[in-house]
């Protein structure tokens, strides 16, 4: 249960979302610590490819929601933005969490170094 209240943080709570599906799907994969296969459109040009992640955590900031995680395609953790992904598919691969990692501190360092994707 320890691992489930670390993965999910909110830095400015959100009012309401239209992303409530995907969220919950993205927090299936984190309970259960497997894969998942998304759509992702980038921010540069639009062009959705599709990556396979394991979601370490979610995090909500700036009126975004972030999944935080691994990206096999680019073999490193990476943040995306929820409202750019679409058909997830969970995946029965599995993997573990590195500890300590805390995706709220990735997303900050990531997002405010201009690195997020």
């Amino acid at each position: 249960m320890a691992l489930h209240e670390n993965s999910i943080e909110a830095i400015h709570p959100p009012v309401a979302s239209g992303l409530t599906s995907m969220l919950h799907e993205i927090e299936a994969g984190i309970d259960r610590q497997t894969s998942l296969v998304i759509n992702y459109a980038t921010g540069y040009d639009g062009v959705r490819q599709t990556r396979t992640i394991d979601p370490y955590g979610l995090v909500h900031w700036k009126s975004k929601w972030y999944a935080v995680g691994y990206c096999h395609l680019r073999g490193e953790i990476r943040c995306f933005r929820v409202d750019r992904m679409s058909d997830i598919r969970h995946t029965d691969n599995t993997f573990e969490r590195p500890a300590p990692f805390s995706p709220r501190e990735y997303v900050l360092d990531s997002l405010l170094s201009g690195q997020g994707s």
